[in-house]
């Protein structure tokens, strides 16, 4: 006989997917949909050249160039979707299923509770005609990439060799704190902005999602703390955890709250020393955690409306760049900004570039 037990956190926000779509798509997409009893095309694009056709059943898309297939989705029928289920003890034989890890993973010392069970969902993807995709993991297809060489040139002015801009990985700060500036390596921030500017030169500085624990002494973590803007816990409590600056909360870019807050921080009044050729890299926004499972968050912590980080890991990177995009056009009065991101989702190349380079 099985005995039902009660679905923990039922607080949780199980909605899944559907508010995937306020975050990827905000306008400026005409489309041109025809449905038919077993198929539905959607054209889009300059002069309708890019189209999708819909497959109803069963399932099958194919993303088309000017009438020529690029990608598939789900061809070979592999669509996977695995449904929530309660957890049930029963006395009966068990299957000959391995549920071990249905319920609970532990990876690297941390344990991730899944009360709703497994939650994966799987599909093929095919490049019909391709033999090379590049930014695709080679562990994930058999797409080899061929061999790249790097050089790593040194910008000076004295030996003539031309730069758009300049870098500065997280040492600019002070501490490790994002909005400030080491009073040592850089007395002068304004100063070296203006000999950037002068031959229209750029600087892009590096500023991530997870904020110093230091509510005494550094007023971000203060005010992400006291506001309600940061990553929860599965237990509803403030999320702390390792990162480059040490322990670290983490930005809760789900919020539309943090947006407002966001912004506020990279005005100049606040964000003091930056100028309007100072541009922004978001790093370390999958998010990255040194000490979490896989190394990023737990998936049952806790986002803004009760999501849990499971079901939105993907799109994390995107809603930060969101944010930095909004504050850099509320800060230039609309004036398009250059953002670099490390993690992004579809819908991010419409306000940043993005890197693999450690992916």
């Amino acid at each position: 006989m099985a005995e039902e037990t009660e679905i923990q956190s039922d607080k949780v926000n199980k909605k899944r997917y559907h508010e995937a779509e306020k975050w990827t798509i905000v306008g400026g997409l005409e489309l041109k949909v025809n449905s038919v009893k077993t198929t539905t095309r959607v054209l889009f694009g300059l002069e309708n050249k890019f189209r999708a056709i819909i497959q109803h059943a069963p399932f099958a898309v194919d993303f088309q160039i000017e009438g020529e297939t690029h990608v598939q989705l789900n061809s070979r029928g592999l669509l996977n979707l695995e449904h929530w289920r309660p957890r049930k003890h029963t006395h009966e034989a068990k299957t000959e299923e391995d549920e071990s890890t249905w319920w609970e993973e532990s990876f690297d010392g941390h344990t991730d509770s899944k009360p709703r069970g497994p939650e994966s969902v799987g599909m093929d993807v095919s490049f019909p005609g391709y033999n090379h995709v590049f930014g695709i993991p080679e562990h994930a297809d058999a797409l080899l990439l061929k061999e790249t060489r790097y050089v790593l040139f040194e910008n000076l002015d004295k030996y003539q060799i031309p730069y758009d801009a300049i870098w500065l990985d997280i040492e600019y700060t002070d501490g490790r704190k994002y909005f400030t500036w080491d009073p040592l390596s850089f007395t002068n921030p304004e100063g070296m902005q203006e000999a950037l500017m002068e031959p229209e030169r750029k600087l892009v500085v590096l500023i991530d999602p997870h904020i110093k624990k230091a509510e005494d002494s550094y007023f971000v973590s203060r005010e992400l703390r006291t506001q309600g803007l940061a990553v929860l816990d599965k237990k509803g409590e403030i999320y702390d955890a390792d990162c480059w600056p040490g322990l670290s909360n983490w930005i809760d870019t789900f919020n539309p709250a943090t947006h407002h807050w966001w912004s506020s921080l990279h005005q100049y009044d606040r964000f003091q020393g930056s100028l309007p050729n100072l541009y922004i890299e978001n790093d370390m926004n999958e998010p990255s955690v040194f000490d979490g499972p896989e190394a990023t968050m737990p998936r049952d912590n806790l986002h803004f409306d009760n999501w849990e980080h499971r079901d939105i890991h993907n799109a994390n990177g995107l809603t930060m760049v969101n944010a930095t995009f909004q504050a850099m056009l509320d800060r230039e009065n609309n004036r398009r900004p250059f953002i670099l991101t490390r993690s992004f989702y579809s819908g991010s190349q419409r306000m940043t570039a993005m890197w693999t380079g450690d992916n």
